[in-house]
């Protein structure tokens, strides 16, 4: 009965070491845990100071797109009205 119970105690020593060896290890990994939240963080802040750098950027760009589209538009509605015009004098309407 005594060696059974120093082979239960033997086991339960070397359950109790690994237990002891993954505190550990999970004590790393919080480490770790901890310096990548931060790291995270810090690319969040960096991210929000570049996209307010290049707002100004931004909006000159949606207004150079607006005005190239309104000029865009305004050349095909006249070569629209130039061919009709032409179209007219060809067949003599006016």
């Amino acid at each position: 009965m005594s060696s059974q119970l120093n082979r239960i105690e033997e086991k339960i020593d070397r359950l109790d070491l690994r237990l002891d060896q993954m505190d550990v290890q999970l004590a790393v990994y919080n480490g770790e845990l901890k310096i990548h939240i931060a790291g995270v963080q810090d690319a969040r802040e960096e991210s929000k100071r570049i996209r307010a750098d290049l707002k100004p950027v931004k909006d000159a760009w949606n207004r150079a797109k607006a005005i190239f589209w309104f000029v865009g538009w305004l050349l095909a509605s006249f070569t629209a009205v130039g061919g009709a015009i032409l179209l007219g004098k060809s067949l003599g309407l006016f």
